[in-house]
């Protein structure tokens, strides 16, 4: 039993041992002098010993291209686990910009398991398909002759070289359990959800990186967001702002080719928050770099974040730019507590971006000329209060009775009080 265990990770079994041997289908896309070159390279059927070799010596014959991209089409029941990792290792190295995906409108139901994965797992950006599915299992070697300390040893060299080379192509850990916990004659299809949190499937996104940084003295976070897109950073510093200490923001954010500054967002879990208080530092080279506050009111939205950002709104509203961030570990939540004390020493407030409530008004003529975290102000401090909508262009802050009725509204953000 124990030699049958610790065997289970070391060779390879494809899970459907009848497939067809790899075939590797290469198309360019030469559109010169428009835009260089691409490649086109759909990999399908069993991954078997020299399969690697045969793709490296397709590939070379476009070398003497000056091509951009790489698109690697996955439709592959697995194989040899050797073979799998070496392709995914051809196409890392590669100089041009690499994308994986499972399934294509030729080829819907693809498949990428066991083996297939390690390949798939070697390009920059990875894909899937509503209908591709990516599974795995534990790697087999049935009828080994090895001993139980033979067994080990190899098991322990591999399964740190798998987790090493998981690592390096920037996706989880967490992955590699998952494919050591499903038993070799078996298939795990894992859901998307677990690829995209794990960062097997990566969409346009390189790379996501969240560090502390002492920035004279002070707590800094830095976000670092890599995409197809470019390359944006967001620094958040713990100072004095207008209502105390709190987090102050400096981003540097790529820009398209045609721009203009409407207003700028703070997102939390894909809502936008508009903030009163952003000036535009600089803007050459395609980039622009913004300073800005984080209102009181958004701070303990904040905590527990998936995904937090920022984004420059277009005048039109309906276009933008800027980035959001999967949060990963604690280093948001750590950083804006440390900062600003546990949110929510006041009586919170449920911001609701884009959003009028109708009626209701406690006032005539509302209030105006105040900021939306003096307008929530008002409503914390008066007992009637259930709520406030806010004329963002004009400063109005009409308090609410209640909040029974809402209804989307352009340039209106509204909060409700709770309870």
């Amino acid at each position: 039993m124990l030699k049958r265990l610790l065997a289970s990770i070391i060779l390879t079994l494809c899970l459907v041992t009848t497939a067809a041997a790899m075939e590797i289908d290469i198309e360019m896309i030469d559109l010169r002098p428009i835009q260089k070159a691409t490649l086109h390279v759909s990999i399908s059927g069993e991954i078997r010993t020299g399969d690697a070799d045969r793709l490296e010596a397709a590939l070379s014959d476009y070398d003497h291209l000056d091509m951009r991209d790489m698109l690697f089409l996955f439709d592959s029941p697995g194989g040899n686990l050797f073979e799998g990792k070496s392709i995914g290792e051809i196409i890392a190295k590669r100089g041009e910009i690499t994308s994986a995906q499972v399934g294509s409108s030729d080829t819907p139901e693809a498949i990428c398991a066991s083996a297939c994965v390690l390949a798939y797992l070697g390009a920059d950006y990875r894909y899937l398909t509503q209908s591709g599915r990516i599974g795995v299992h534990q790697f087999s070697a049935p009828g080994s002759d090895m001993s139980g300390s033979q067994a080990m040893s190899q098991a322990q060299t591999i399964s740190a070289a798998l987790v090493s080379y998981i690592r390096q192509q920037r996706a989880e850990p967490a992955f590699y359990e998952r494919m050591s916990s499903t038993r070799a004659d078996e298939i795990d299809w894992v859901p998307r959800a677990l690829l995209e949190e794990w960062r097997v499937v990566t969409g346009p996104v390189y790379d996501e990186v969240a560090e502390y940084r002492n920035v004279g003295g002070r707590l800094g976070l830095e976000l670092i967001h890599t995409s197809r897109y470019g390359a944006n950073k967001l620094m958040m510093i713990c100072g004095d702002t207008a209502h105390g200490q709190g987090i102050i923001g400096i981003a540097s954010l790529n820009e398209p080719e045609v721009v203009a500054y409407g207003a700028f967002e703070v997102t939390v879990d894909g809502e936008g928050f508009p903030i009163d208080s952003w000036e535009v530092l600089e803007r050459q080279s395609r980039r622009g770099r913004i300073a800005f506050t984080v209102p009181e009111y958004l701070e303990s939205s904040i905590v527990g974040a998936r995904d937090f950002g920022v984004r420059v709104v277009f005048p039109s509203e309906q276009v933008f730019f800027g980035f959001a961030q999967r949060m990963r570990d604690d280093k948001l939540d750590d950083f804006v507590t440390g900062c600003v004390g546990a949110p929510g020493r006041r009586m919170s407030m449920r911001v609701l971006p884009g959003t009028d409530i109708p009626g209701k008004d406690l006032t005539r003529r509302g209030v105006r000329g105040i900021s939306f975290s003096a307008c929530q102000d008002l409503c914390r401090n008066e007992a009637r209060c259930a709520a406030v909508s806010y004329v963002q262009d004009k400063k109005w802050c009409w308090p609410k009775s209640r909040a029974t009725a809402r209804t989307p509204a352009n340039g209106i953000i509204s909060a409700i009080k709770s309870r």
